[in-house]
């Protein structure tokens, strides 16, 4: 079990390598996702909460490196696109306003759980939420555009099967 640990730690801090090697290497971004990396930034923000109440190390550096991989392919994102950012398109659809209304609410919940841990188990299933669905916005880009030249196959095969081996590590651990 600990050798199947450290694996699982290791794809999980890693998970992101392959994307910001091929986003460098191509000098484009076109075809990611902001909403994807975003989530997946806050997902792992609050993994690493989540490891720092249980002091759980591994959790803790597996999602730093996972961030600093989001920040990376963020930047990158940016730097190539260079995108004007707009606050009034934020609030432009309903979309968007939910989209704004939950990011507060769970950054609003997160905060909460540092003063009153009798929230943390809400965090926990927000944040298993996240998880389960931060790859739809990028499903639905792809769906869109029709594109998935910038998507790295590498970096989402591990994301699918990561899923699975923590899937498989729950059920052993009886969670």
């Amino acid at each position: 079990m600990v050798v199947y640990g450290i694996i699982l730690v290791v794809l999980t801090a890693t998970q992101f390598f392959g994307q910001v090697v091929k986003s460098l290497r191509t000098k484009s971004t076109r075809d990611l996702s902001w909403w994807t990396f975003i989530i997946t930034f806050v997902i792992s923000a609050l993994w690493v909460m989540f490891g720092l109440w249980r002091n759980a190390g591994e959790i803790i550096v597996a999602n730093a490196i996972v961030n600093i991989s989001c920040i990376a392919i963020l930047a990158t994102k940016y730097s190539i696109e260079r995108p004007k950012i707009d606050a009034q398109l934020i609030f432009s659809s309903p979309a968007r306003i939910t989209i704004a209304i939950l990011a507060v609410g769970v950054a609003v919940l997160a905060i909460g759980a540092i003063v009153a841990p009798s929230l943390r188990e809400i965090l926990g299933w927000v944040t298993v939420a996240l998880n389960v669905s931060q790859l739809i916005p990028q499903a639905v880009k792809s769906l869109v555009t029709k594109s998935t030249r910038d998507l790295s196959w590498w970096t989402f095969i591990q994301i699918f099967v990561i899923s699975i081996m923590w899937a498989l590590y729950g059920v052993w651990n009886g969670l």
